[in-house]
């Protein structure tokens, strides 16, 4: 029973809600960047909110299934179908052995997530099966998944299918405002300087990851 990745995108990695507690021994949080998507879509298959998903970065894979399970995709939207038959995202889908599930263009947002109806047949890490990406441990061998790489499934079952209510869709733009709480410095600052903080548009970089974001601006 797996999950085999066709094509496996750009970034495609397995994420939970991270491990909590091991900051003082320099381990990091990990898990998904996007919460309460991956929440919505463990949901949707009638899993542990905390489930292990597929967190799929901006191109996304082509995916074969080994046998029948319940699927859902949560998150940034992707035109998604199923053996070449579009689908929607925020619900149960129920796919058969042998189908492919594949991501087409991102539409909106940069992360989406695939929860699947099993657990992954991987061992846990520090209770988790988030997959440091910088350390090289956790997830699928510590990696992101490479084409053609399998992952191992266990306690596959078939729930009822559900669909995400309308307010909890998320809906993702290009541009966000970045609300701060002024330090101690704030004043030392002129007030042209001030406004220019406030007023200018910032731009998030590729020196950016889970713990934290790089801005340009």
């Amino acid at each position: 029973m797996s999950i085999r990745f066709i094509k496996a995108g750009m970034q495609t990695s397995l994420q939970d809600l991270g491990r909590a507690g091991f900051r003082r021994y320099g381990i990091p949080n990990n898990g998904a960047l996007d919460p309460i998507s991956l929440q919505i879509a463990n949901w949707l298959v009638n899993k542990p909110l905390n489930s292990a998903c597929l967190e799929i970065t901006q191109a996304g894979p082509v995916i074969e299934f080994s046998k029948d399970m319940a699927i859902a995709v949560t998150g940034a939207r992707f035109e998604l179908s199923i053996d070449d038959v579009p689908v929607d995202m925020h619900q149960t889908l129920l796919v058969s052995k042998g189908v492919r599930l594949t991501f087409g263009k991102l539409v909106n947002g940069a992360r989406a997530y695939m929860a699947f109806s099993a657990e992954p047949h991987l061992p846990k890490i520090m209770d988790s099966h988030s997959t440091n990406l910088m350390a090289q441990f956790g997830g699928y061998k510590g990696k992101a998944f490479k084409n053609n790489d399998t992952l191992p499934l266990t306690n596959i079952v078939i729930p009822k299918t559900r669909k995400t209510p309308k307010e909890l869709q998320l809906q993702f733009s290009d541009n966000y405002q970045i609300r701060f709480i002024e330090g101690r410095e704030w004043t030392r600052f002129s007030d042209a300087t001030q406004k220019s903080f406030i007023q200018s548009p910032y731009q998030v970089t590729s020196q950016s990851n889970r713990m934290g974001m790089r801005l340009k601006g």
